[in-house]
């Protein structure tokens, strides 16, 4: 795994995890993990286009990057604009979708998968 791609696998990683433990903790609003699964899947992608010879855009929005990749791995385009708005609204007052457990459990599957196809599109890259 190319060195550069591999720091932004581990840092998906990082925010997969964090996602994770902030869920556990009641008084966390659902926004702040969503907010982490979309750090998580962003970077995953982006450590792809990275092993795929490709400067990744600066942008949050999942769709564009799951369509740049070719739409890997079945990664669904749809699911993917679903967690973006996450990236920067939910950060600010005023971000009234509040995701309920059942999208935050689909967050954490498309951002774990997101991670997987990463690391395998990687590996075959090496």
């Amino acid at each position: 795994m190319p060195d550069e791609a591999a720091q932004w696998i581990a840092q998906a990683l990082e925010d997969l995890d964090t996602a994770r433990a902030l869920r556990a903790i009641s008084r966390i609003p659902p926004r702040v993990p969503a907010f982490h699964y979309q750090q998580a899947a962003e970077k995953a992608l982006k450590a792809a286009l990275l092993a795929a010879g490709k400067v990744p855009p600066r942008v949050h929005d999942l769709r564009a990057l799951v369509v740049a990749l070719g739409r890997p791995g079945g990664l669904n385009p749809k699911e993917a604009s679903e967690l973006s708005p996450y990236a920067v609204l939910a950060r600010y007052p005023g971000f009234g979708d509040v995701p309920s457990a059942q999208q935050l459990d689909a967050f954490d599957v498309f951002a774990a998968a997101c991670i997987e196809w990463a690391r395998r599109s990687i590996d075959t890259n090496v």
